[in-house]
């Protein structure tokens, strides 16, 4: 599966069984209550939000990770499951916490486990 962040290859670190894709409705000022009581909405963009888990990394690997997620917008390509597709979306990109998972006693090298991405759709 492919993982793009602003076409930086990011696909091995993400947990495929751990994603969820959501439609958010987008709707505008001009949705009102008719007189008869039928609600009349004012949909404007079904956008998509998306949530990743990040397979265990080393903190190099991770702060390339926060690096790139660190501008307001990004663009993200992956493949979607609502769409049944590859696709390219201008998303807003969040980091949720990191837990320290493992480390190696012999190497000394620490792993990361459990940084949460979210993604909505700008």
């Amino acid at each position: 599966m492919i993982f793009l962040i602003d076409n930086v290859d990011f696909s091995d670190s993400v947990q495929y069984t751990e994603r969820s894709e959501t439609p958010r409705k987008v709707y505008g000022n001009n949705g009102m209550t008719a007189i008869d009581g039928t609600e009349i909405v004012d949909l404007v963009a079904v956008k998509h939000d998306l949530k990743v888990i990040i397979r265990p990394m080393q903190s190099e690997q991770l702060a390339a990770l926060a690096d790139a997620i660190a501008s307001a917008y990004v663009d993200l390509t992956y493949f979607s499951a609502l769409d049944n597709a590859e696709v390219t979306r201008r998303m807003i990109p969040e980091m949720g916490s990191v837990a320290l998972a493992l480390r190696k006693i012999a190497t000394g090298e620490i792993f990361y486990n459990g940084a949460e991405l979210n993604f909505r759709e700008a």
